[in-house]
């Protein structure tokens, strides 16, 4: 399986790109993240999962249901690792706001343990989605940021998911930022539900 996410970017995902997906329902969401981590697994690129318990659940059950990946050896060896999203954001918020030097700290210790390890590494993160869905717009930009200038002295490749249906139409200006903060899109800004809505003949319709 070829995941529509990695379809809608030419030549598929390289090295340095900073990806957002923006999801209707949880569904769509486990079905790009587990596209983009298969992907990453085949090339024996370690693969850092910061999202919540509940989407975690759901993506190894979907990962586990794929032949073509030993779930278990990718676990246990350190290659596909999940951290937590609710207690990575528990400690790096001061006062609302991503703690710059946590962030520096934490995060670059991550990637630079599993670069040291495999040589590439690829990162799936709801942590920002889930700070703009909360209301919190100025942190989630932050964070996109602190990515950004991390990713000026790590090299790795990102996605982060959003719900499109927090995106409402007073988040506009907020969202050219976060599109601005991109390389790589693989869709255009959610402004509504039906706007970003596949049609039948969008590859994003299609199923697992």
């Amino acid at each position: 399986m070829v995941d529509s996410i990695l379809r809608g970017l030419e030549g598929g995902v390289t090295l340095g790109q900073h990806i957002s997906h923006f999801y209707q329902d949880v569904e769509q969401m486990v079905h790009a993240a587990c596209g983009y981590i298969m992907d990453g697994l085949h090339r024996g690129e370690a693969v850092l999962i910061v999202a919540t318990q509940a989407h975690w659940a759901k993506m190894v059950g979907k990962l586990a249901a794929m032949r073509n990946i030993d779930l278990v050896d990718a676990v246990m060896s350190g290659q596909l690792r999940h951290i937590d999203a609710n207690v990575v954001l528990a400690g790096l918020l001061e006062n609302g706001m991503p703690d710059d030097s946590r962030f520096r700290e934490r995060a670059g210790a991550l990637v630079e343990g599993a670069l040291g390890r495999f040589g590439k590494v690829r990162i799936v993160t709801e942590l920002a989605g889930m700070l703009g869905e909360s209301g919190n717009r100025a942190a989630a930009l932050r964070l996109e940021d602190l990515w950004k200038g991390l990713a000026t002295r790590l090299p790795f490749t990102l996605l982060c998911t959003y719900r499109a249906d927090a995106c409402r139409r007073e988040y506009n200006s907020a969202l050219d930022s976060v599109h601005n903060a991109h390389a790589s899109m693989d869709g255009s800004r959610p402004e509504s539900r039906e706007a970003n809505a596949p049609q039948e003949d969008d590859p994003r319709s299609a199923k697992p």
